[in-house]
């Protein structure tokens, strides 16, 4: 499982104190968005916004 690069978190999506957008920024797989950990590209049903 991947860490937010900001404060160690497994979490995904908004809450990180540390962060300069306010949400977890993993350096995980690079197929998935570094936010929210979806293989999904576009504006769709982005779990991002």
């Amino acid at each position: 499982m991947s860490h937010c690069r900001y404060c160690n978190s497994t979490s995904f999506g908004s809450g990180c104190p540390h962060s300069p957008t306010k949400k977890h920024e993993h350096n995980g797989d690079e197929k998935k968005c570094e936010f929210c950990n979806s293989s999904s590209y576009g504006s769709g049903a982005n779990k991002c916004r």
